[in-house]
């Protein structure tokens, strides 16, 4: 699993930032803290859970996109499946695309839902 960490002040400040322009009805301050809530609550225990396994890789998302890939680019090796959690506003979906067209893999978005993104 490839772990984006990021402070939520940070994620928020890239919400907040990004909501100027995005269009996206939940890119606002009470959208982001239900959001980080969710993420706590939900995504958290698997990172633990595959942690105590052994089988995270965490990188830092505070760097800029491109300083970040090139960690990314480091820990890839030819795999089937590779799990890809980070908070909202961590820079996911921006690494993700990186990562599809430079590794070929399928990009599926566990916060994808019909007519568009969360």
């Amino acid at each position: 699993m490839l772990f984006f960490e990021c402070s939520e002040e940070a994620m928020t400040a890239r919400i907040m930032s990004r909501g100027q322009t995005s269009g996206r009805v939940d890119d606002n301050l009470e959208s982001a803290k239900k959001r980080f809530r969710t993420f706590r609550e939900q995504s958290m225990p698997v990172v633990e859970i595959f942690e105590k396994e052994g089988r995270v890789k965490r990188i830092s998302a505070l760097p800029p996109p491109d300083e970040v890939f090139s960690g990314v680019r480091e820990l890839f090796a030819p795999k089937e499946v590779v799990f890809v959690l980070g908070g909202p506003g961590s820079g996911k979906g921006t690494q993700c695309a990186r990562i599809v067209e430079e590794f070929g893999f399928e990009h599926l978005s566990a916060g994808t839902r019909c007519g568009g993104d969360a």
